[in-house]
């Protein structure tokens, strides 16, 4: 069944509408494609850490880094915001794996700072570029983006800043003019995931540990809230403040699959947001069954 493409920004339009905020939706299913705001950019929370994966997983694949090589986590490795290593007492010793698996399946930002570290935002930025990913550069790291958000000096990681950046965090004292970060384009997000769990982005084994993270996605409040029970979402989360994003593929019956990427900014109220992705996803989902 093909997905009726003015039906479906005129079902987007109705129920953007009732949410407080701008967002952008792309979707592709069966080559066809349906956009709304799709090519505009928009901050990407944490769903760029798809790009760390991939540019995790390149070194992998040429022989410079190992999945089951153990790492340390310090105390002076723990970024503050989502994740549970900032719950846990430092010296845990994880696997490169392991760690790839928090960053992605509960976004857990000590993780993921530790992997860019490791990866380099050369090495990840390159990985972007050389797939033909034009619109998506990733220049900070969870610490940085949360530190800029809260108007602190990013490139300070002393104790003390942290604690700063920890308080105004809590205390809700951001900064006005902050950019949002890392970001990338509806079209272009929905192209790596669909990329990467359909094996163009990546060679086979590193295709299949790629697909096994993205499918054991814990944070399935969006895209998935209100699709069939049992069905596979291949997808990443990003949340930041005005920001409620969710991209990655959904498996139709018959092992089709439907690319879709939401993006947003300016949101005033998470839940409402949420509900609105998990909206479109079904519209998108039941359309093109």
């Amino acid at each position: 069944m093909a997905v009726e493409a003015a039906a479906l920004r005129s079902f987007i339009a109705g129920a953007e509408s009732e949410v407080e905020g701008r967002f952008g939706f792309f979707v592709r299913v069966d080559g066809q494609d349906v956009g709304w705001n799709a090519d505009e950019r928009f901050p990407l929370a944490s769903v760029f850490k798809i790009a760390v994966l991939i540019g995790l997983l390149d070194r992998v694949a040429e022989g410079s880094d190992s999945l089951g090589e153990r790492v340390t986590v310090r105390a002076d490795a723990i970024s503050p915001g989502s994740g549970i290593l900032r719950e846990l007492e430092p010296g845990l010793s994880l696997t490169v794996r392991d760690l790839a698996t928090l960053m992605i399946i509960v976004s857990d930002n000590s993780a993921t700072d530790m992997l860019c570290a490791r990866v380099g935002f050369d090495r990840i930025n390159a990985s972007m570029a050389r797939r033909g990913y034009r619109e998506t550069v990733i220049r900070d790291d969870c610490w940085s983006l949360l530190a800029r958000m809260a108007g602190a000096d990013p490139t300070d990681r002393s104790e003390g800043n942290g604690v700063e950046v920890r308080r105004r965090l809590r205390a809700r004292e951001l900064d006005p003019d902050f950019d949002g970060g890392n970001a990338s384009t509806p079209r272009e997000m929905a192209q790596i995931f669909l990329d990467v769990v359909e094996g163009r982005a990546l060679g086979p084994a590193e295709t299949a540990v790629a697909v096994d993270i993205l499918s054991r996605q814990h944070l399935n409040s969006r895209l998935p809230l209100y699709l069939p029970r049992r069905t596979t979402c291949w997808h990443k989360t990003g949340t930041i403040n005005g920001v409620v994003d969710d991209c990655g593929v959904i498996e139709l019956p018959g092992g089709r699959r439907l690319a879709i990427a939401a993006m947003s900014k300016g949101v005033t109220e998470n839940l409402p947001a949420e509900r609105l992705i998990g909206r479109v996803a079904r519209q998108a989902y039941d359309e093109a069954g």
